[in-house]
Parts: C-alpha cells; structure tokens; sequence
C-alpha cells in the first residue's frame, strides 16, 4: 500500500472514528467537528454569512495557508469525501476506459462556489449544500450509521436466546435502538448519484462539482512543491491516462496546477521515472486557465444573492406551514 492510500485510510478512520464519538454519552472531551473545520468553504462561507471569525476557524485557515506551498493536499490525502471516492472508483469502476474528460463541467465548481459567496454576502449560508465534509458527514451520519444500527440490533435479537441460555444477561437486555432521520432518503440518492458518476469519470465530484475544491484551486495556480517533467519523458502518454483528475495536458509536460492534487499517481506510473514533485520557484508550462467568463461570474454570484434574499422573506419558513404546533410570522403576508 503506498503512503497515500496509508494516509487516506488513517484520516478517514480518525473521521469515523471522531463521528462515532459525536454519538456517545460518554465522551466529554472529543472535537467531532474537526474535519468540519478543516473545509475552507464551510468555514468561509460561515464567516461570510455570519459576519463573524471565530479560533474555531483556525484549522480551516492553516489548510488554505498551506495550498500555495504544497498545492491542494487535503483534496488528495485529507477528505473523507474524497477518499471515500477514491475507494468507491476502485470497486465500481474498474479498467474501463474511453472519455472521461468534459471541459466544459470544470467550470461548474467555481459557479458553485460564486453563489455560495454570494448568498453568504446577503447572509444566508448555503455552504451545508456543498461542502463535501458536510455531505460525507451526513452520508456516513444519517445513511451507513443507522443501517449499522439496525443490524447490529438484529444481530442482538438473533443471540438474545443464545445469551438467556448462557446467563449472559448484558446481551439480553442490551439494546442498539436504530435510528431514522428525515434527510435519510435525499442523501442516499445523492450519493447514489455521486457514485454513478464514477461510471462516467473518475473522481466526478471532485473534478466538476466541489466548490471547496474550486476554493483551494483558487490559491494553487502555481504551488511551491509542483509537478515537473525531466528530458528522460519519452511521451508516452501514462501519465496522462492515469491522472484522476485530469491535470495533465495532451503534452506530459503540462500540468494545470489548480486541478493537479499531488496524488503523485503520474509518478508512479511513468517508466523512466521522468516524473518527480519537489519545490520549484521557476517558471514552468503550465495548461490554459480554466476560470468563469465575467458574464458567469456575475451571474452566479447574483443568483446566490438573488436566491438568499428570496430566502429571507420567509415564504418557505416552517412557521408559516398550517398544522398542529406551528406558529405563523405575524408579517408574513400570503399571496
């Protein structure tokens, strides 16, 4: 197993790990919420919204800190989400070969991380839509938690007669209740969704949809430890084929640097070891820009806006919902 995968494996047991405790009674002392705070855009986007800076938002600041040197790390070693990809592509995906690459979806995560900004500017925080360690969170929170529950209950009822027998009376009277929330079905299917995706283009959610990614992408144009290609390189294209995240140009030697998240997986592939990641402060080739044109940079950004001020009129508020236990606005005025 190579360094990465160690390191992936260990960060996204410390997560589970970390969320387990956010269930138990018992632990007083546990931070949960470490890897919430380790995502640029969620800390970010709360700040914005929030008009607010917190300590809190510390670990999230010494990660963007870190892009410009070591470019975008936490996108390659650190993320649930992205790990949780990575292991996903392994087992669905497979050899398949064929396009994997859509230019124009590259685009998409910066749309998506202008109107989070923008709705943050009015006050509202959307960042809990994107942000992939609030989804993964959730998926592991409110989808694989509760179904480990429930079989570990069942499990508990099958062995309650084998215990009764043995005088095991801890197991009989042990109970695992499971339990349900009310987002459970929506995450599944997103992540059904996410998962499919892999079908089209490895690491899918990470190479066209995550804001945060387009965040970190932001500060990496050029990072300090970079991709480089020595005179060995014969062209054979592994490199290429072999890149997640698409980061390499039809020349081996190009590489778009806010996309690239130092898997080293170019490295490991290529046969003339041409291929190394070392600290570098002169100017190399690198791919054309990928950036919103300045229409769609407006446009998302004030569709965020647009969409936060419809939020604030309270039209979808639950207090305005008739029903037992609901209170309506006294402002609110109904169409």
């Amino acid at each position: 197993m190579s360094l990465r995968r160690i390191i992936q494996t260990l960060s996204l047991m410390i997560f589970l790990v970390a969320l387990f405790f956010s269930t138990c009674t018992f632990v007083v002392e546990a931070n949960p919420d470490l890897f919430l705070r380790l995502d640029p855009l969620l800390v970010f986007g709360t700040a914005l919204s929030g008009k607010v800076f917190s300590l809190a938002f510390l670990p999230a600041v010494i990660v963007l800190i870190l892009v410009p040197l070591m470019g975008r790390v936490f996108c390659g070693y650190i993320c649930p989400m992205g790990t949780t990809i990575d292991f996903s592509d392994r087992y669905l995906r497979g050899n398949k070969k064929g396009k994997t690459y859509f230019p124009g979806l590259k685009k998409l995560k910066y749309y998506l991380l202008l109107f989070i900004m923008g709705s943050g500017v009015l006050g509202v925080s959307f960042v809990f839509t994107a942000s992939p360690i609030s989804l993964i969170t959730r998926f592991y929170g409110l989808v694989i938690y509760p179904v480990l529950t429930f079989l570990v209950e069942m499990g508990l009822v099958i062995i309650k007669p084998v215990a009764e027998r043995l005088n095991i009376y801890s197991l009989v009277f042990a109970e695992m209740p499971a339990t349900r929330f009310s987002t459970q079905i929506f995450i599944l299917l997103f992540f059904v969704v996410v998962f499919a995706a892999i079908k089209i283009s490895p690491r899918f959610w990470c190479r066209y949809c995550c804001p945060s990614g387009a965040l970190m992408a932001v500060f990496s144009r050029k990072p300090f430890i970079r991709r480089s290609v020595s005179d060995r390189c014969t062209d054979c294209g592994k490199c290429i084929r072999s890149c997640p995240m698409n980061a390499i140009g039809d020349d081996p030697g190009i590489t778009e640097y806010k996309e690239c998240i130092v898997c080293r997986t170019c490295e490991d592939v290529c046969p003339v070891n041409a291929v190394s990641f070392e600290g570098s402060l002169k100017g190399e080739k690198t791919d054309k820009d990928i950036s919103p044109s300045r229409r769609g940079f407006l446009f998302a950004g004030f569709a965020g806006m647009g969409t936060a001020a419809m939020s604030l009129t309270g039209l979808n508020s639950l207090y305005g919902r008739p029903g037992v236990g609901q209170v309506a606005v006294p402002g609110l005025v109904r169409p």
